[in-house]
Parts: structure tokens; sequence; C-alpha cells
């Protein structure tokens, strides 16, 4: 058939074993500001970068990763924004998160969230979070 004929042949794809050489990716975690110190971590890494495992740190805590602080930030993120993050997700009536809308994220200081950046590369970062996970 015409899709079977070679037109559309797809590019292999790298091996997950290669593309996730190299160490792991380390993100300081600030408690107090989960979103926002994150953010701008995961915005300036590159693609290679948001393939490699994670390592987290909390800022002003002893403490080495060996996957539980990994797990308890992955953990923390998801509450933090639908608890603590009212200009960027709402509630469902099933109890999942949506983006508010529009006109509530407008109603931010200069479109911007209070941790400086504008209001759709937080929701960039918060894609990149969940992929990262």
């Amino acid at each position: 058939g015409f899709f079977g004929s070679g037109l559309f042949r797809r590019r292999p794809r790298p091996s997950a074993r290669r593309v996730r050489q190299g160490g792991p990716v380390e993100l300081e975690v600030d408690r107090s500001c989960i979103l926002g110190s994150v953010a701008p971590q995961v915005l300036s890494m590159s693609r290679a970068q948001l393939l490699r495992p994670v390592r987290v740190s909390y800022t002003g805590e002893r403490g080495q990763d060996a996957g539980g602080l990994t797990r308890d930030f992955f953990s923390s993120f998801a509450t933090a924004i639908g608890d603590c993050e009212p200009l960027l997700w709402e509630p469902t009536g099933r109890g999942s998160l949506q983006p508010v809308p529009a006109s509530v994220a407008a109603a931010a200081p200069h479109g911007r969230h209070p941790c400086g950046l504008k209001m759709p590369d937080m929701y960039r970062a918060c894609g990149r979070v969940f992929g990262l996970a």
C-alpha cells in the first residue's frame, strides 16, 4: 500500500541507553518555593539533559539522594502546583488539575509568576518536570 511503499519511513530513534549517557541532572530545590526554584533550572536544560536521570538536593538540607529525595520532590511538586499555584492551575470536578482561564493568569502582575518568569514559561517548566518524572 501507499504507506508501506517506503515513502514514509521513520528515522531510527536512538536507543534509550545511548540517550541516557552522562551523569544525572542535578536539581536544587527550595521547599518554600518548589516551582519557582525549579522552573529556571528545567527551562535551561538541553534535550539531552531532560532525558537523563535526576538527582535532587534541597536548599539548606543535608542528604544524599539515593532515590528517596527524587521521589519526594516529584510528589511534593505535584502537591505544590495544586495547592500553591492558583495563577496557573485549578482543580477540576474530578480532582485533577487544569490550566486556569487566561483571564486569571492575566491577573498576575505584568503577566509574570511571582518568581519572575512569564506565565507561558511556567507551564512549559511544569511540563518539563512532569517529563523528568
